[in-house]
This record gives C-alpha cells, sequence and structure tokens, in this order.
C-alpha cells in the first residue's frame, strides 16, 4: 500500500505538495470538496478562473475515481498520495500546480476505466500511485510509461485493456527504470521465445466467453490482440483443446 508522497514542491505527485499550513488549525477538509459541489462551490469562489477551471477538472476525476473504486475520499487521495488535507493547503497551490494534480488524476482515470471489475480498477490505481511515488515521475513522464512499448513489444497499457493488471505494472515500472527490461531484451538464452501476454486465467475466462467477468471492453480488445500476436493465438487454441 503506497505512502504519502514526499511532502515537497518536486514530489512526483508535484502533483499536490504539502504548504506550511498549521495541521491543528480548525479548517474544513479537502477530501469532502471531491462529491460536495456545494462546498467546492464555495471553496473556489474567489479563485482566479483559469486556477478555478483545473481544481474542477481535477476534483471531477477523482470523483469518477471515487465511484470506480468505492473507496471514501480520504482511502482514495491516500492511495493516490495527494498529501492535502485541508482548503487553506488547497488554497496555497498554484495554478502550475493544479493543473500537474489534473493531468496526474486524469491519467489514472482514463487508464482505470479501460477495465470492467472493482478490484481491477483499484489495482489500476495502487500501482500507478506506487510507480509515481517510486520513481518520482510527472504526469507526463506517467502517461509515457504507459504507452511506451517494451520488450514484450506490448505497452503497459495495452496490457490494462487485455486485463492483465501485474503485467501492466511489470511493464510500467520498466518503462520507468524502475526494473531490468524482460529477459528478452537481455540476449540470454530465452531471447527470442514469443511472449504470451494473457494468463491462464484471462485465456480461460476468454474461451468460456465470460464477458460479464471481463467486461466488453476487454472480451473485444482480446479478442483484436489475438489476431495480432500470434504466441497468445497459439496459446488460445492450445488451451481450447
Amino acid at each position: 500500500m503506497p505512502t504519502d508522497f514526499e511532502r515537497d514542491t518536486d514530489a512526483p505527485g508535484a502533483i499536490l505538495p504539502l504548504t506550511s499550513a498549521d495541521a491543528g488549525e480548525d479548517l474544513d477538509a479537502f477530501a469532502p470538496l471531491i462529491l460536495d459541489t456545494r462546498r467546492r462551490e464555495e471553496a473556489f469562489r474567489d479563485w482566479p478562473t483559469t486556477k478555478k477551471a483545473k481544481a474542477v477538472a481535477a476534483l471531477q476525476h477523482i470523483a469518477s475515481l471515487h465511484s470506480m473504486t468505492d473507496w471514501d475520499e480520504e482511502q482514495l487521495l491516500r492511495y493516490l498520495g495527494c498529501p492535502i488535507k485541508t482548503r487553506s493547503e488547497l488554497d496555497d497551490l498554484d495554478r502550475d500546480q493544479i493543473d500537474r494534480c489534473r493531468l496526474y488524476v486524469a491519467t489514472v482515470a482514463s487508464t482505470a476505466c479501460q477495465v470492467v471489475t472493482m478490484s481491477d480498477r483499484r489495482a489500476v490505481v495502487l500501482e500507478l500511485g506506487r510507480i509515481v511515488h517510486d520513481r518520482r515521475l510527472d504526469a507526463k513522464s506517467l502517461r509515457k510509461a504507459l504507452e511506451r512499448t517494451g520488450a514484450d513489444d506490448i505497452s503497459a497499457l495495452e496490457y490494462v485493456r487485455l486485463g492483465e493488471i501485474s503485467s501492466a505494472a511489470r511493464a510500467a515500472r520498466a518503462a520507468a527504470g524502475l526494473r531490468r527490461e524482460a529477459i528478452s531484451e537481455s540476449g540470454g538464452p530465452f531471447g527470442n521465445v514469443p511472449r504470451v501476454h494473457l494468463s491462464p486465467g484471462r485465456i480461460g475466462q476468454y474461451l468460456a466467453g465470460s464477458r460479464d467477468l471481463l467486461g466488453d471492453a476487454v472480451f473485444n480488445f482480446i479478442g483484436e490482440h489475438l489476431g495480432s500476436c500470434e504466441a497468445c493465438d497459439a496459446a488460445v487454441e492450445r488451451a481450447a483443446q
């Protein structure tokens, strides 16, 4: 479970850095602004238009993640790595800091919505939070890590679309420089062995036609993937025999 991000303006979660606000002050909590639009309007009433628009967009993405994961607001913020606790800390952020937050949570939300089950969506949030914290990435670097084609000839984002969250995390961490690339790039004895991207469990669900478990988007993307990946297609054929 990820810990809170480093509390400085250069932290990955450069996202939302803490300020020097006194935690003992009697201030309204930040978390309720995620779902309470009335309190949000009050909090942002005197903000410049552009800063307000970016903050509202960020909170809307967080609200979407709240719906996808069913975590309470404080849990979700913790797993995202957001250290902001009070409205005064939020007030102290400038427009660029707010925008970095917006880009980060937008990336997490757009990735999590590629899968259907709550457990998969929670896993996406946790894994991306860990990667950003461990590598001190900004949102743009996280997106690049997700989209980069790695040693398996597939990107982390494609792994997510296949419903293979563990493999997606491994690929994203490798792309971010957190872990060595897969052996297929090392020139070792298995360097030319085609990589099967689908786990046995996922293959079984696909062969059983379990759209209810996989979700239509994942089920359909597996079908598309089999049309372009000989290794996975052969693995599915073997499992069907």
